[in-house]
């Protein structure tokens, strides 16, 4: 579903594609747009606009980051199969952009090349993952950072709805007692707000 702003007459209307049956089909907005009739202006998806933010900041000063570069759809593809999880929308696109690396001093881990899909360390998200799943860590979670006193940053796929809305929260988790705690909404909230803390 895409949630629209759509000008009608000089007044903005905000419509929903998914709904758009009850107003006009999808052939008669297509002929509207392209007869100039009326302007269609995405909305952004709030659950979105932190990991835009966020590599935006990582794009703009490389002075402070160093990642290994963009991914390849068929390496993700093969690395999600792999851990037998689907990565959530804003996780995928850093990790399609940027793969991994680190910003200010945070390592984030994730897929370390093209062709390699077992890494030998950190920062490869298969490796540690792999490893993290004999200390018990549940199947659905995905390392991305560490806490830095033996804990993990963690994105919970278990509700993941496949969806370009990312459900999937970041907790914390603690290898020494198998719990969590809840940190964020999803991995773009965590990224940005992490870099704004360190930043």
């Amino acid at each position: 579903m895409v949630s629209v702003a759509v000008v009608i007459a000089g007044k903005v209307q905000n419509v929903s594609l998914q709904e758009r049956y009850c107003t006009f089909c999808e052939s008669d907005l297509k002929y509207a747009v392209n007869q100039n009739f009326i302007t269609l202006m995405t909305q952004p998806n709030p659950k979105t606009m932190s990991i835009e933010k966020a590599l935006s900041f990582i794009h703009e000063n490389p002075d402070s980051a160093d990642f290994v570069g963009p991914i390849l759809e068929a390496q993700i593809q093969k690395t999600e199969a792999f851990l037998n999880l689907t990565f959530p929308p804003t996780y995928r696109k850093f990790v399609s952009e940027l793969g991994c690396g680190d910003i200010l001093g945070l390592e984030l881990f994730g897929i370390v090349s093209n062709t390699e899909l077992m890494g030998t360390g950190i920062p490869c998200v298969t490796w540690l993952t792999t490893n993290l799943r004999n200390e018990e860590l549940p199947q659905h979670f995905i390392p991305i950072a560490d806490v830095g006193d033996g804990q993990y940053y963690v994105i919970d796929t278990q509700n993941h709805n496949r969806s370009q809305t990312d459900t999937c929260p970041v907790l914390i988790w603690d290898p020494a007692t198998l719990e969590t705690t809840p940190e964020f909404e999803n991995f773009g909230t965590f990224l940005w707000e992490v870099i704004g803390e360190l930043g």
